[in-house]
């Protein structure tokens, strides 16, 4: 009696086991699945499951990762040749029903729609990688930073899935695209200097790249990390007709500003003012009225200064400060810098990249608002309208100011001048891809 319980408890262990690895079994297979994420922010990735690991690389915000197993909150991940771990709560997961990996070839609006006039939830950096799920009418749908949303297909370059990108670096210089990693080998193109390339990997000195479709090889040397802002003077967009943008700097002056309101409120025109931050901060109620109005807010720095003469940390100071500014008085982030007088260089340019702002905006026609004379000619309202029209181009930005009675005078002729010429009024935000 006791040796048939005996063989009926071991049977039941053994049935037990049997069903148990099944489902370990079934648990494995389920992780061998590919998953994969998206990161969420700039992310540490440590030799261990834990913070007290050391970091050995940092994964930046958007980049797509493959989770191979996961410890607790951690995930085990490969980056650039680097395998560690990462903490679950800054990767998302992402669509892998298709493998359309796609570059973006310019900082890309990312819209919360298939359209232009649908939010901008977020500005993805040139270079960056994507997995397209679905394209139509020339939008592509992906997901981005944990958000799915919508950008211009013409901006995305096909990357094969074959080829994963370890990372994306921009050229320092003009450089040879080669066949082979070696100078022996023939050149297939010459990249610009400040052009995106995907890396897929290295040998030695040399980095196997793709390069607006091509792919070769190129020195290492010759390509960094830094992600600058693209200096332009109008749109980028190309649609059928004719575009416009209306801009208005704000330094110091402010007694027109209602006035300009009031005119672009009468003809349904919604425009882009730069506007110093300290203006914002002096007068915030004319501020908010410009927001509450529906108008563009974009970034005019923060004391008005010659920025091409300072050093990178004075720049990076009227960046922060700017910013915070915008965010505290107004909750708003702005994208777009105008730098005061139109003066640039390098570092206010790499900075302004750095700090989230993808293009410093120029102008197409400054109608010399904010001048008496110009070269022993009056400036009268006349001028300003008469410069206005004849300057205008398609995807051009036309410069004035919040600052004298002739702009608001001129406004409305311009307005209609330019309405008569066939052209529709943007924003500068929705003239930039």
């Amino acid at each position: 009696m006791k040796l048939k319980r005996r063989n009926i408890i071991l049977s039941l262990i053994v049935v037990f086991a049997l069903v148990f690895s099944g489902f370990g079994f079934t648990k494995m297979k389920a992780l061998a699945a590919e998953d994969i994420r998206v990161t969420t922010a700039n992310l540490n990735l440590r030799s261990g499951p834990g913070t007290t690991y050391a970091v050995i690389a940092v994964i930046p915000k958007g980049t797509s990762v493959t989770v191979q197993s996961t410890v607790n909150n951690w995930a085990k991940v490969t980056y650039a040749g680097k395998t560690g771990y990462s903490s679950m709560s800054y990767l998302v997961p992402v669509s892998t029903s298709v493998n359309d990996f796609r570059i973006t070839t310019a900082n890309l609006n990312f819209r919360s729609g298939p359209g232009t006039t649908y939010q901008i939830l977020v500005v993805i950096p040139k270079g960056t990688t994507v997995n397209v799920i679905s394209e139509s009418n020339g939008w592509a749908r992906f997901t981005y930073s944990g958000k799915t949303g919508y950008s211009s297909s013409y901006y995305l370059q096909k990357v094969s899935a074959a080829d994963p990108v370890l990372y994306t670096r921009y050229t320092t210089d003009e450089l040879n695209l080669r066949s082979g990693p070696g100078t022996s080998y023939p050149i297939l193109r010459v990249m610009p200097k400040g052009s995106a390339v995907a890396v897929h990997r290295i040998s030695g000195y040399w980095a196997y790249v793709t390069y607006d479709g091509t792919k070769g090889w190129c020195h290492t040397a010759y390509l960094s990390t830094g992600l600058s802002s693209i200096a332009t003077n109008k749109g980028l967009v190309d649609r059928a007709g004719l575009d416009i943008a209306l801009t208005f700097d704000a330094g110091w002056l402010f007694d027109q500003a209602i006035p300009i309101l009031d005119v672009l409120d009468d003809y349904g025109i919604k425009a882009t003012f730069f506007l110093r931050a300290y203006w914002v901060q002096d007068h915030q109620d004319l501020a908010k009225e410009i927001k509450a109005r529906g108008h563009s807010i974009q970034n005019h720095s923060l004391t008005h200064p010659h920025m091409n003469t300072m050093t990178e940390a004075q720049i990076r100071y009227e960046f922060t400060e700017s910013t915070k500014i915008y965010s505290n008085i107004l909750g708003i982030r702005p994208t777009l810098f105008r730098p005061p007088f139109g003066e640039y260089n390098s570092t206010v340019l790499k900075v302004a990249g750095e700090q989230g702002y993808p293009y410093t905006v120029l102008w197409t026609v400054d109608t010399h608002d904010w001048a008496e004379s110009i070269n022993g000619v009056t400036v009268t309202t006349d001028y300003i309208v008469n410069r206005a029209l004849s300057n205008a181009s398609d995807n051009g930005i036309v410069l004035m100011h919040v600052a004298y009675a002739k702009t608001p005078e001129a406004l409305p002729r311009i307005i209609q001048g330019l309405k008569d010429k066939g052209y529709s009024f943007r924003t500068v935000a929705e003239m930039l891809p």
